[in-house]
């Protein structure tokens, strides 16, 4: 984690949601900090991304995907948005083969543009010129949130030839989302529609491009089944966005 999260809040947020749920009989050990990842392939002639929170039985963009089980429950209150490089040999993509970066460093995205064309580090600079929308069913969670919070470019940066070296740069965003694994809960990823150049945006023949969008938070397990879970899930319904920070 970098300077845009508090860890001291953090562990407050872990007790406080550990208080709550002992007091509706869920085991405080239940509760754990988590990291969920979810992948989109970029493509040139897109500009919308849906990414799914939950398993809900569907197969993973890439290997490494981390959603949320259908009978969890997650406290969401951090977030990233990278891009991935995914080294394609023999025609085989090796996407836990490449870092998640943060902005579009041009010694990974590194393919020229031309005098119709922007680069690929150029094109990628769209990622964060968009906008974030969260949805639970057809309720709005998030609505239209500036993705340019999480370009995060290293202080100090490696040599012209070696990558920087940086782990995920969680944004605290000053709330709480509960976010139930046995609901359909879907982030969209809106690019703008003019002043953009897409071509090279997906990446060259030897690899792929994504996006990446990490949420930092607590994981409640197995809050979605039994008694218990059932008044626990009664009274986090009735409270607003953000409670749990408190």
């Amino acid at each position: 984690m970098n300077d845009k999260t508090n860890p001291v809040l953090n562990r407050r947020m872990l007790e406080s949601h550990r208080t709550w749920a002992k007091k509706f009989g869920i085991d405080p050990a239940d509760i754990r900090p988590q990291t969920l990842l979810l992948y989109a392939k970029l493509a040139a002639n897109k500009e919308t991304y849906y990414l799914q929170v939950t398993e809900n039985g569907s197969v993973p963009v890439v290997g490494m995907e981390r959603r949320l089980k259908e009978s969890s429950l997650f406290f969401a209150n951090q977030f990233a948005l990278g891009l991935l490089k995914a080294p394609i040999l023999s025609s085989v993509e090796y996407a836990a083969g490449a870092p998640i970066v943060f902005y579009p460093d041009k010694t990974i995205f590194s393919a020229a543009g031309s005098a119709s064309a922007l680069s690929e580090a150029q094109a990628l600079e769209i990622v964060y010129h968009s906008t974030l929308t969260m949805k639970t069913d057809q309720g709005v969670r998030l609505d239209g949130l500036s993705c340019e919070v999480f370009r995060y470019a290293p202080t100090t940066q490696s040599g012209a030839a070696a990558q920087p070296s940086q782990g995920i740069q969680l944004v605290d965003l000053a709330t709480s989302f509960f976010i139930w694994g046995n609901r359909k809960n879907e982030f969209q990823l809106q690019m703008p529609s003019t002043g953009v150049e897409r071509t090279n945006i997906a990446g060259a023949a030897t690899a792929n491009n994504y996006l990446v969008l990490a949420i930092g938070g607590f994981e409640v397990v197995n809050a979605a089944n039994g008694q218990t879970a059932a008044g626990f899930a009664s009274f986090v319904e009735s409270q607003p966005d953000g409670f749990l920070r408190k």
